[in-house]
């Protein structure tokens, strides 16, 4: 009888060994598949905020460049504006348009001078 109650206390330690690795290997496979869970999430956050972090940047570089479109047309505008300002300032500074000014608001033109000649040096002087 002894051989009996060895075998059947085999048995059952095989039997637990054998029911042991079911359960080892269902926990296992649950942690393999909490951890793929895991990757798979961190996966898709790093997708999204990829491209959400693409988008703010292509968004902010249009926006950039469409502000500085319009400052290159602000430029070309005050250029044109500037030419213009200095063609009248140069028509304006003209001697001869200068004189015919002078002439349309009733001034003449000075002919010879002549300067006055002090004999008494110490008249200006205190």
């Amino acid at each position: 009888m002894s051989k009996f109650f060895s075998l059947c206390k085999n048995n059952r330690k095989n039997y637990s060994n054998q029911n042991n690795f079911k359960i080892m290997k269902r926990q296992a496979a649950k942690i393999s598949e909490s951890w793929s869970y895991c990757v798979s999430c961190g996966l898709i956050l790093a997708i999204i905020f990829s491209v959400v972090f693409y988008l703010v940047r292509v968004t902010s570089a249009v926006t950039h460049g469409f502000t500085i479109s319009v400052q290159e047309n602000q430029i070309k505008d005050l250029k044109l504006t500037n030419q213009v300002l200095k063609e009248k300032v140069n028509t304006l500074k003209n001697l001869s348009v200068l004189q015919e000014r002078a002439l349309a608001n009733g001034l003449t033109v000075a002919g010879k001078v002549e300067y006055l000649s002090i004999k008494d040096k110490g008249v200006a002087v205190k």
